[in-house]
C-alpha cells in the first residue's frame, strides 16, 4: 500500500481508542472529531469490532488523527490484515472542513462479513477492552 503520511487518518472503531492505537503503533495521536459520509459502521460477525461500507445517506462519527507517521501506517496495515483496504476518502472535520483521509474500509469481497447490527463502542469499552487489548 502506497504511503502518504501527509493524509490523515479517520478512525472510527478500536483506533479511536487510545490504549488501542498505542499497542498497535507504540505512539498516542491527538485525535478530532470528524464525520464519514455515506458510509455506515457494523459491528463485523463473530468479532468485536466494526467495519465500514458504503451505504447512501449512513454518517459514522470517529476521530482524525493528522499527525501518523510511515512508520505506524505500516504497522496499522498490517495489523488491518486483508480484511480492510486502506482507502482516501473525504470526512468532514469538527470545524465542517471536508478533508481526505486515510479510512480503513471492509473490502468488497469481504462486506458479507458485515452484520448489520451498529457498533457500540461504550459497550465495546465495557465488556471487550481488556481482552482485546490483551491479543494484540
Amino acid at each position: 500500500m502506497e504511503i502518504e503520511p501527509e493524509l490523515p487518518l479517520f478512525a472510527y472503531g478500536t483506533l479511536e481508542i487510545a490504549e488501542v492505537i498505542q499497542a498497535i503503533t507504540g505512539r498516542v495521536f491527538d485525535g478530532t472529531p470528524a464525520i464519514l459520509d455515506d458510509y455506515a459502521r457494523y459491528q463485523l460477525r463473530d468479532a468485536n469490532y466494526p467495519g465500514v461500507m458504503p451505504v447512501k445517506g449512513a454518517r459514522t462519527t470517529g476521530l482524525l488523527y493528522g499527525d501518523v507517521d510511515n512508520t505506524s501506517l505500516m504497522l496499522l496495515d498490517h495489523y488491518e490484515g486483508d480484511l480492510y483496504e486502506r482507502q482516501r476518502l473525504t470526512v468532514v472535520s469538527e470545524s465542517g472542513e471536508r478533508v481526505l483521509a486515510w479510512v480503513y474500509v471492509i473490502r468488497p469481497e469481504r462486506r458479507e462479513e458485515l452484520t448489520h447490527n451498529e457498533w457500540d463502542p461504550e459497550e465495546f469499552a465495557r465488556v471487550h477492552l481488556k481482552t482485546y487489548l490483551s491479543e494484540i
